[in-house]
């Protein structure tokens, strides 16, 4: 009895909810057909919102630069800070082996 008061239910909530996601769809669909619309007839409004995506992908393409050498920036930094590592190391490894040598001869 409770289970099929519950799938009662279950179902009038669902079937609410289709019924908005459907109204929510055919909203979404006749905006995006008024603004088809809107653009093929030309005009100011097909005019602005060309222009608007050529400035969009101008400044797209600048980011993607941008990154780009950031990127190869700090590849080159991290080369170079490596390099300086390995020679620290290597002339600290020298460093200590004379020591070691002068203090075997100094005994």
């Amino acid at each position: 009895m409770v289970g099929s008061i519950t799938n009662g239910v279950n179902s009038m909530v669902n079937t609410a909810g289709s019924a908005a996601s459907s109204v929510n769809n055919v909203s979404a669909n006749a905006q995006t057909q008024k603004t088809s619309a809107d653009l093929a007839g030309g005009g100011e409004a097909a005019a602005a919102s060309q222009q608007m995506m050529a400035m969009q992908d101008k400044q797209s393409a600048q980011n993607i630069m941008a990154q780009g050498q950031a990127a190869m920036q700090t590849e080159q930094r991290n080369t170079q800070q490596a390099i300086s590592s390995a020679q620290t190391d290597a002339a600290n490894k020298e460093i200590s082996n004379v020591a070691q040598t002068a203090k075997g001869i100094s005994y």
